[in-house]
């Protein structure tokens, strides 16, 4: 499925954004947004989810959550390149 031509350019552009924020801007909002008081840990208690704040500072899934988000634009910026070209012909 292709997103609509007038708005592959807002996509991109919000793929690329966490390329050019600074990495120590980004690894300070992941402290806030993984922390335990913090935006994870709020949306599951208030969902009822958990009764106690979890941690995922320091852990293997908080690793995971932050290099994903790190390293998703340097993988699909290939692939969008690729499945366009392929998509054309």
């Amino acid at each position: 499925m292709e997103a609509p031509r007038r708005l592959q350019p807002a996509l991109l552009f919000i793929i690329v954004l966490p390329l050019l924020t600074s990495v120590v801007v980004r690894t300070f909002a992941w402290i806030v947004i993984l922390g335990r008081e913090g935006l994870v840990n709020n949306v599951l208690m208030s969902l009822g989810v958990v009764t106690t704040p979890i941690r995922l500072l320091g852990t293997e899934l908080g690793l995971v959550i932050a290099l994903s988000q790190i390293e998703m634009p340097l993988m699909l910026l290939p692939l969008i390149s690729v499945m366009s070209r392929s998509t054309r012909t």
